[in-house]
């Protein structure tokens, strides 16, 4: 077990929480369980936390439903079964002030065109879109794709043992595995 030094975003985080607007305690206190670290403490609370310049995002399913329904409702919407567009849409729209923008947006998009053929409704598209998958992998696009398909036919999608990573053997095995878990 090694003890870490917290810093000051983190030691500020955490002293937060000692106090609550509407709570019994709205001055909370903050300490340290050992007293030579309130050095580093006092520094850490006295040091102001630089401020962001921009946020990801990342919208929810039920985000994205209601985005493809307003879209639709409005006559702006493309067919149900090209989510890729909506996500590209919903991030331009979602863009406030340049602040903030879409996590993950490409890679979304790249998954959500792979399943364009997959009967499934958008919210549950963006789901699998949603998945950490490395999107320049043919292996695991065909694991994703196998899977899909096991779940819309009812079947128990499970991975077969033969998808199963083994310990590497060699720097190219390696590299696979590294994709696998990208």
């Amino acid at each position: 077990e090694k003890i870490v030094q917290l810093d000051h975003s983190s030691v500020k985080q955490i002293a937060g929480r000692a106090g609550r607007r509407n709570s019994p305690y709205p001055q909370g206190e903050v300490t340290c369980r050992d007293p030579f670290d309130m050095k580093h403490l006092r520094k850490c609370m006295s040091t102001e936390i630089e401020t962001i310049k921009k946020a990801g995002l990342i919208p929810t399913a039920s985000h994205i439903g209601l985005f493809n329904d307003l879209l639709t409702k409005y006559g702006s919407s493309h067919d149900e079964n090209e989510l890729h567009k909506t996500i590209r849409q919903f991030s331009e729209m979602a863009t406030l002030q340049g602040d903030f923008f879409l996590c993950r947006k490409k890679s979304m998009e790249d998954v959500a065109r792979w399943l364009i053929e997959i009967p499934l409704p958008a919210p549950e598209k963006f789901m699998l879109a949603l998945s950490p998958i490395n999107e320049g992998c043919q292996r695991s696009k065909n694991v994703l794709l196998r899977y899909v398909q096991k779940y819309v036919n009812g079947e128990v999608p499970g991975l077969h043992r033969t998808m199963r990573p083994k310990a590497a053997t060699s720097f190219d095995h390696l590299t696979n595995l590294c994709n696998i878990y990208q």
